[in-house]
């Protein structure tokens, strides 16, 4: 296997984001005008300090990750991850109160890096399973 740097940052970008909640991390993993698209329509603002204050929220209302990379590569200025989130439902979200339940969902987020950091991120994720497996949604719904 070869190594790829632009590899390498995504995955410590996913490490210190959706394991252990780091949010300070960003300032040396995203560009200066980062822009995730998903984290947009949530009222969180581009670059670093938008992505540390999405990661302290999501760190909020779920400890405990197991979180993990279920595939990854890379393509020309683009990374990306499958991957499957598994945390503990700690902490309210969205104003759902904390469960105690541990909740999974599996997704998808595209990287497009430049030079060593990653500038823009899609991401798309099981959201409806997760709200259902902390309480959120009746499973009729």
């Amino acid at each position: 296997m070869v190594f790829d740097p632009r590899v390498t940052i995504v995955e410590r970008f996913f490490d210190e984001a959706f394991v252990h909640f780091r949010g300070d991390e960003m300032q040396y993993l995203v560009t200066r005008d980062f822009r995730c698209h998903a984290w947009g329509a949530l009222g969180f603002p581009d670059g670093a300090r938008g992505a540390c204050q999405f990661i302290a929220w999501l760190g909020s209302a779920f400890s405990d990750s197991k979180t993990r990379i279920d595939e990854i590569f890379a393509a020309g200025d683009r990374v990306v991850v499958r991957y499957t989130f598994d945390a503990l439902h700690t902490g309210e979200i969205l104003g759902v109160p904390a469960s105690g339940k541990r909740a999974r969902a599996t997704g998808i987020f595209i990287a497009r890096m430049e030079g060593s950091r990653i500038a823009e991120l899609w991401r798309e994720e099981d959201q409806v399973s997760l709200l259902r497996q902390i309480g959120a949604l009746d499973a009729a719904a």
